[in-house]
């Protein structure tokens, strides 16, 4: 009786660890990859390349940057911008998550405040999903005094 208890409670702990498998944080390693100027200026010059289809108020939008040698979504970092258009500071609420195309969380949600002029974000995770493809959700709040604005953007990558 005693052997069965013990087998169920390491069957159980082992389901637990499978589940939480796929929400691993960003290893130092990783992150490594946002620090090279190189790619961080091209992410940037590919952010603010995008064409909108008119004038926005509030700007948003998340780039992958991933290494050579993993698979694709497998290890990512991810530069996140957001700002007003005008150019002047504010303070953003944010919201980034990921998922595959069957809504599966690839990375664990990311949430925080920019304020005091930043405008980016980068973050990551390793994730255990293989995923050709991914869609990303930002979801930006403005807040000027007690008033808040909240703007979507929604793109996929493949």
């Amino acid at each position: 009786m005693r052997t069965l208890k013990n087998k169920l409670i390491l069957v159980s702990l082992l389901l637990v660890s499978l589940v939480f498998q796929n929400c691993g944080r960003l290893d130092e390693s990783a992150s490594l990859i946002v620090d090279d100027p190189r790619i961080v200026r091209q992410t940037f010059e590919e952010i603010f390349n995008y064409s909108y289809t008119s004038a926005p108020k509030v700007f948003g939008q998340v780039q992958f940057v991933s290494k050579p040698t993993t698979r694709k979504f497998e290890d990512v970092a991810f530069i996140a911008v957001m700002g007003r258009a005008d150019g002047a500071t504010g303070v953003f609420d944010y919201e980034i998550s990921i998922k595959n195309q069957s809504g599966f969380p690839v990375c664990p949600t990311v949430t925080g405040r920019l304020s005091g002029g930043s405008t980016s974000v980068t973050d990551g995770c390793v994730s255990q999903v293989n995923s050709s493809s991914v869609i990303v959700d930002l979801k930006v709040t403005e807040i000027v005094g007690t008033k808040k604005t909240v703007y979507k953007f929604q793109r996929k990558y493949d």
